[in-house]
């Protein structure tokens, strides 16, 4: 409870780690309601601890408020598929900041791993997800090797240490991962060569016009004429000719009268 409270009124650390502190399900409810209402954490550690599904369930419900958290470690806990369901449902659906996960050494398996693929489809935040020594096997690894390619922002996906993966598997989605980052830095390239392209078709046209003014200058310098001919032209159009059209009228009614 102390701690929670401290949490709730912490207005300037960013950065906690609660590792190691044998908090269980029921030290979670206190502490999760206080990280729902912090918006100052931006990194969390509560790996080594003893809490479990409904203690992740209470974790995932702080994130639906939560806007500022984004590294996330439960590593070593005994998180199964159903706190990790209820934890990617909100990641996938709710909360748009984390994008660092670590769910390494829990006890989550293929159904866990399914979720997680289907919350790749929808998150578009997670760059860095652990979920190293579980108990996903080939079923799990297919179901998120398939969503692979919808997901544009997942650059690092470690799954070593889950007995049921082939390492044919894993190094498949290694390589589908690596695919995507290799695509998606050759897209950022083509759009700034394109931009810088477009800089220098600009910066030409400038230095065209730049010479094109130069020259006019040159002929002017050399043709007085031309210049008192501009100058004329420029006081005409600030008059807006008023005075050309009475001196005209003036001139028309002495010949009429000539006659």
């Amino acid at each position: 409870v102390a701690l929670a409270s401290a949490i709730l009124d912490n207005s300037t650390i960013n950065k906690i780690d609660l590792s190691g502190n044998n908090i269980k399900d029921d030290g979670m409810k206190d502490l999760c309601k206080a990280i729902a209402y912090n918006q100052c954490l931006v990194e969390i550690n509560l790996s080594a601890n003893k809490f479990g599904d409904a203690g992740v369930k209470e974790l995932a419900a702080s994130l639906v408020e939560n806007e500022s958290i984004e590294v996330l470690t439960l590593n070593g806990n005994l998180i199964g598929d159903n706190g990790a369901n209820d934890l990617f449902k909100v990641l996938a659906t709710v909360n748009s900041t984390v994008t660092h996960l670590g769910l390494r050494g829990n006890t989550i398996s293929d159904k866990g791993a399914t979720a997680f693929a289907s919350a790749l489809i929808d998150n578009e935040m997670l760059v860095s997800v652990d979920m190293g020594q579980n108990k996903i096997t080939a079923k799990g690894g297919g179901d998120i090797l398939k969503v692979l390619a919808c997901n544009e922002t997942l650059e690092e996906l470690t799954l070593d240490g889950n007995v049921g993966l082939s390492n044919d598997l894993i190094e498949e989605i290694q390589q589908v991962l690596e695919n995507e980052s290799s695509e998606g830095e050759g897209s950022s390239s083509e759009g700034e060569e394109s931009s810088r392209d477009e800089d220098s078709s600009v910066g030409s046209e400038d230095q065209s016009f730049g010479v094109d003014e130069s020259e006019a200058d040159e002929e002017e310098r050399q043709h007085p004429l031309i210049l008192s001919s501009y100058q004329m032209s420029d006081k005409f159009s600030s008059s807006g000719g008023s005075d050309s059209e009475s001196e005209s009228d003036d001139g028309d009614e002495p010949a009429s009268n000539a006659q």
